[in-house]
């Protein structure tokens, strides 16, 4: 009997321990602790380093990963139609690669308002055959 009493007491006594002394706080940090936190980019400059690589794609075009990469930066920018047309670039270079065509129809889908007809859904299509 002792022992079902101690095995009730022990989790009721651990979940008002951490209602009266603990911080729910800590499971998500604050905007302040994640602003400060090191090794992570301002929005500001992601926007430097990203107008930095598209300016070395004008001396380097034949570089098709760094379309991609840029690409891919534009659309994490939410800046679809500049997506689209660095993974146009590199569509130029790699050719039909589905990594590729997919990441194009999806920027293309995400500029032409996150529809997907007309050449996103050819491009798609196209990889179905």
């Amino acid at each position: 009997m002792d022992g079902y009493v101690l095995a009730a007491a022990i989790p009721v006594l651990a979940v008002s321990l951490y209602a009266g002394l603990g911080t729910y706080q800590a499971i998500e940090p604050s905007a302040e602790m994640q602003a400060t936190q090191p090794g992570t980019p301002s929005i500001e400059d992601i926007n430097k380093m990203v107008a930095k690589l598209a300016e070395r794609m004008k001396t380097k075009p034949e570089d098709a990963e760094g379309w991609m990469m840029l690409g891919k930066s534009y659309q994490y920018l939410q800046q679809y139609p500049k997506a689209a047309d660095a993974f146009a670039q590199a569509y130029k270079l790699l050719g039909d690669k589905p990594e590729i065509m997919l990441l194009y129809a999806d920027a293309l889908a995400f500029a032409n308002d996150e529809k997907l007809a007309g050449k996103p859904l050819n491009w798609c299509l196209r990889l179905w055959r």
